[in-house]
């Protein structure tokens, strides 16, 4: 049974691309980035800037569709950026 599972896992739907996400840690060094930004987002509630720079997600697992942020303070993900974090006045650009 425990070799039926695993190969299942392997040949249906994302279960190769989340191994592989997994162990090649990949899926780590997202994490990593994501905790990184948030805690940037978070530090900057206390006294909002009017505008935060962010790097680029590099390390994005192929089993997850991310849609970062873009250099347009307008862009969809951005203002959701805001909208979440509550930095309305702020804005939130990648470069």
């Amino acid at each position: 049974i425990v070799v039926i599972f695993f190969v299942s896992i392997l040949f249906t739907g994302n279960g190769y691309s989340s191994l592989s996400d997994i162990f090649s840690g990949k899926a780590k060094l997202f994490k990593q980035e994501m905790e990184d930004r948030i805690s940037r987002l978070n530090s900057a509630q206390i006294d909002p800037p009017q505008k935060i720079v962010l790097k680029p997600i590099k390390n994005k697992p192929t089993t997850l569709f991310v849609t970062d942020i873009s250099k347009d303070p307008k862009f969809w993900t951005n203002q959701g950026y805001n909208q979440y974090f509550r930095l309305n006045s702020t804005k939130i650009v990648i470069e």
